[in-house]
């Protein structure tokens, strides 16, 4: 539980979540009563953000802090801040044995937020809501990659790749085109895709990724809403 006691004075607020935003390393911090008004908020919202998420829900009724992975839409990043919209935006990239697509862009962010339950001075209930975008969040994408392929831990000439999707489309990723490029954009194979986000099960199977043949690993993300919404995989 927070509890707020310099909430008359804005400003005051606004700079400590500016200064815990940085500290913490994430993409936004906000203060919102249970009518869904933005009392202060890191960095400066350019208007009211959507406030019906579960997570929200979960801190204003007083339950435990929540964290969950969900999908903004372009407009709803761009009420948080321009910067995460543009950041979301990634050029499709045509992909062998994907599923056929007209889309040119995804332009959703995949996000990772929490809120926890916060008491105002009159008593009434609020929640502190944060969170960081996924989208070509290459320091996350990083860090999980290292975390699963330490030193030694493949054999001799083996590379590991990893790998986050928004739906099938590339996010985040090691995974390289050519000349360093990161294959963002790019697109799952329909098999993984069928298997993973319209089953449901783990693939633990070889997979065609981009350019080659891989040893994969695909796990069904779910939203908060219990929708599958996203993979994340890790391959050799």
């Amino acid at each position: 539980t927070v509890r707020c006691h310099h909430c008359s004075h804005s400003f005051a607020v606004a700079d400590l979540l500016e200064t815990s935003r940085k500290e913490i390393g994430l993409d936004f911090l906000y203060l919102t009563n249970d009518r869904g008004d933005v009392l202060a908020s890191s960095p400066p919202l350019q208007r009211q953000p959507r406030g019906d998420w579960p997570i929200i829900m979960s801190a204003l009724s007083g339950q435990v802090p929540a964290t969950g992975v969900d999908i903004f839409g372009n407009d709803e990043l761009a009420a948080i801040s321009p910067a995460l919209a543009e950041r979301a935006r990634l050029d499709l990239v045509p992909t062998p044995n994907a599923v056929p697509t007209d889309r040119s862009t995804e332009t959703r962010g995949m996000v990772v937020h929490a809120a926890s339950r916060a008491m105002l001075p009159d008593g009434a209930a609020a929640a502190l809501v944060g969170g960081t975008v996924l989208n070509q969040n290459l320091e996350f994408i990083d860090t999980i990659n290292d975390l699963v392929y330490r030193a030694a831990s493949l054999p001799e000439g083996s590379q590991g790749t990893a790998t986050l999707f928004l739906e099938d489309v590339r996010i985040s990723t090691n995974v390289r085109l050519f000349e360093g490029r990161r294959a963002l954009g790019t697109r799952v194979s329909a098999a993984v895709r069928s298997a993973v986000l319209d089953e449901g099960r783990t693939w633990l199977d070889s997979a065609f990724v981009v350019n080659d043949w891989y040893i994969s690993a695909y796990e069904p993300l779910v939203d908060s809403f219990g929708k599958r919404v996203g993979i994340p995989y890790v391959v050799f």
